[in-house]
C-alpha cells in the first residue's frame, strides 16, 4: 500500500522516535532514544513511506517501500558522526565496501562514508527486523549513493557500499512491442523496460509470447505501477506513470550494479506472465477449437438448409451425424473451457512452486497475499537481486536456479 507523503518532522515523531527502542539494548535506552530524537529532528531525517506493502512481516523480507531523504551535506558530518556513536552503543554495525567486510569500532565511526552515516541513522527510525532496504542516499551537489541496508533479527545492521560500478549490460534477447495506451513511451522509460527484459535468459523471454508493453497514465488503483493483463488467448503488460515514480528515491539489486526500482516492478509482471503461461496456451487452443467448431456449424447449417429445399432426405439424414457430432464437440469445448478457467486460478507453475517453498512465507510483505504474488515477487527478484531472494526465501531461489518454473511452464 502506498501512504501520503508526509512532513520530515511528522515522520519522524509518527515512527516512534519520541519512545524507546523496541528492546533495552543498554543499560539507559530510553536516555540514549531522547538523545537520538534531538538529532534526527535536527538532521530533518525525512522519511516518506511510497511503495507498496505497509505492515511489516515476520523473519527476513526485503521492503519495497521507498524513503525520501533530505540530501546530506558535509556540514551534516558531526551531527551525524554523534547520532550514529549513540546507535553503535546498542547495534552493532557491519560494513560491506566493495565486497570487503568489517565490523566497525566507536572509533572509527567519524570515517564513516556521509551515505553509510545517514544509511545507519535511517537504519534506527525505521528499526524494521529482517528488513532489507535498497536505498538512494541523495549527497548535496552529487548524484545518489545507492546503499543496501540489512536489520538483522539480534538488532544488528550490515550497510553495503561500493565505491566502483559494473558498468554494461547484455542485449535482450527479448525486446517487447513498446505501445501506447492513454500516455506514450519516453527513451528513458524504453531504456528501462529494455534493461528488465536483458536480465531475462531466452528460456524465460520466449514464455512471453510477443505480449506487448503498454503505457498507460494510472490504473483505477493509483498504488499500481504495472499490471499483467490476460483475456484469452490474449495478454498485455500496462505500465503506469506509478512505476517509474520510485526510481529516484530506492533501487533493486547489488550497490555496485544497482537498477532502477521500475526495473523489478516490470519482473514483477513477467513473473505473473510466466506462471500463466499453461493458461494463455491453453486459452489459445481452446480459441482455435472454439474457431473450427464455429466453421463447421456454419457449413452445417448450409448444407441443412439445401437439404430443406431440396427436400434431401440422404443428405438430412448424413447431417443428422453431423448434429449429434457437433453436440459432441461442444461439450468437449465446454469441459476444455473450465479446464482453462481452472488454470487461470491455479496452474501447473504456482502448485510446482508451492511444492517448492513449502510453507516458506513470501520475499516481501505484499508477496505473502497470495500465492500467485509471492511467486510474482520471488521471481522480479531472483531476476533482479539474486542475493536478497537467496537470503529472504531460500528455497524459492534453489528451485529457480534448478529451471523448477520453466519445467512447470511448459507444461500445456
Amino acid at each position: 500500500m502506498i501512504s501520503s507523503w508526509r512532513s520530515d518532522m511528522a515522520a519522524a515523531s509518527k515512527l516512534g522516535l519520541d519512545s524507546c527502542p523496541h528492546a533495552p539494548r543498554s543499560s539507559s535506552p530510553c536516555r540514549g532514544a531522547k538523545q537520538l530524537k534531538k538529532t534526527f529532528i535536527a538532521l530533518k531525517v525525512g522519511i516518506i513511506l511510497a511503495g507498496c506493502g505497509a505492515s511489516q512481516p515476520k523473519g527476513p523480507y526485503y521492503e519495497t517501500q521507498a524513503f525520501k531523504l533530505d540530501s546530506v551535506s558535509p556540514a551534516d558530518r558531526p551531527k551525524l558522526v554523534q547520532a550514529a556513536k549513540v546507535i553503535l552503543r546498542t547495534r552493532s554495525l557491519m560494513l560491506i565496501s566493495d565486497g570487503q567486510r568489517r565490523r566497525v569500532t566507536q572509533t572509527q565511526i567519524a570515517q564513516l562514508p556521509l551515505a553509510v552515516l545517514k544509511a545507519f541513522a535511517l537504519s534506527e527510525a525505521i528499526d524494521r527486523s529482517g528488513a532489507e532496504m535498497d536505498v538512494l542516499i541523495p549527497l548535496a551537489g552529487q548524484e545518489k549513493v545507492p546503499v543496501t541496508i540489512i536489520m538483522q533479527a539480534d538488532g544488528g545492521v550490515t550497510i553495503s557500499t561500493a565505491t566502483k560500478r559494473v558498468l554494461g549490460t547484455r542485449q535482450p534477447a527479448y525486446i517487447p512491442r513498446f505501445r501506447n495506451g492513454d500516455a506514450q513511451w519516453s527513451n528513458s522509460h524504453r531504456q528501462a523496460l529494455r534493461l528488465s527484459m536483458s536480465l531475462l535468459p531466452k528460456t524465460e523471454a520466449s514464455l512471453l509470447e510477443e505480449i506487448p508493453l503498454t503505457r498507460y497514465q494510472s490504473a483505477r488503483d493509483k498504488r499500481k505501477g504495472a499490471v499483467y493483463l490476460q483475456k484469452g488467448c490474449k495478454a498485455e503488460i500496462r505500465v503506469y506513470n506509478r512505476a517509474f515514480e520510485m526510481d529516484g528515491l530506492q533501487f533493486v539489486g547489488p550497490p555496485n550494479r544497482p537498477y532502477p526500482a521500475s526495473v523489478r516492478t516490470v519482473l514483477h509482471e513477467v513473473g505473473h506472465a510466466i506462471h500463466s503461461r499453461p493458461s494463455r496456451m491453453a486459452a489459445c487452443q481452446l480459441h482455435a477449437q472454439q474457431q473450427r467448431l464455429r466453421t463447421r456449424i456454419k457449413t452445417y447449417n448450409r448444407r441443412l438448409a439445401i437439404a430443406r429445399k431440396r427436400n434431401d432426405r440422404q443428405l438430412a439424414k448424413r447431417l443428422a451425424g453431423e448434429s449429434r457430432s457437433i453436440g459432441k464437440a461442444r461439450q468437449k469445448l465446454k469441459r476444455l473451457a473450465q479446464a482453462v478457467e481452472s488454470l487461470v486460478e491455479r496452474g501447473p507453475v504456482l502448485e510446482a512452486y508451492r511444492a517448492a517453498i513449502g510453507k516458506s512465507p513470501a520475499p516481501t510483505a505484499y508477496g505473502r497475499s497470495s500465492l500467485k504474488e509471492s511467486f510474482a515477487e520471488a521471481f522480479a527478484l531472483f531476476r533482479s537481486d539474486q542475493a536478497a531472494l537467496k537470503r529472504t526465501m531460500p528455497r524459492a531461489h534453489r528451485w529457480f536456479s534448478s529451471g523448477g518454473h520453466l519445467r512447470a511452464a511448459q507444461t500445456n
